[in-house]
């Protein structure tokens, strides 16, 4: 898939949101999702077009900006009606197996879970910590499975990854308070 990420100060958004003409949401709601972001990073999300480069938020040149996007989904679209089906198909199929054997990224996606059953589960015991709290852990645990300095193989992956994030958690927390 593809993601389209436009990188912008919540102060912006806030202010940008409000002059709109059209429906808005509410600030909390802005505020609430800046907290819980997470800009691609990692080399399998290679299929981002980030626009950083803007600087200039006038309705004109976001439609400018709009229009590129909607090109280049355009363009997408076209190279994959011409593709030939098989090849894609076997191409697919090539990408899912890499996938399924990239232990870092087995790891993020069981990291991802257990920061939302974390986060379920304090609220309920009415902790609510920003999600920026949860995702420095998990991109620390992910640092040291990329470094080498952790292990974990394939049996186990969850309860692993669960004892090494709350590892993680605890000195967070520790560090912090």
């Amino acid at each position: 898939f593809w993601q389209v990420v436009f990188p912008i100060s919540t102060e912006l958004a806030v202010s940008a949101n409000a002059s709109r003409n059209v429906s808005t949401v509410t600030e909390e709601t802005i505020l609430k999702m800046s907290q819980g972001i997470e800009f691609p990073a990692e080399a399998w999300e290679k299929h981002v077009l980030v626009m950083d480069k803007l600087t200039d938020y006038s309705e004109d040149t976001l439609n400018i900006r709009t229009q590129q996007i909607i090109g280049f989904i355009e363009m997408l679209r076209k190279c994959e009606a011409e593709a030939d089906p098989s090849l894609e198909l076997e191409k697919k199929d090539s990408d899912r197996q890499k996938t399924l054997l990239d232990q870092v990224q087995q790891s993020d996606i069981v990291l991802r879970k257990i920061i939302s059953d974390k986060i379920k589960t304090d609220r309920k015991c009415g902790v609510n910590l920003p999600y920026k709290h949860y995702s420095d852990c998990k991109t620390a645990v992910l640092e040291q499975l990329k470094s080498g300095d952790v292990e974990v193989d394939k049996s186990g992956l969850n309860e692993k990854l669960l004892k090494l994030f709350e590892e993680v958690l605890t000195n967070h927390n520790e560090l912090k308070g």
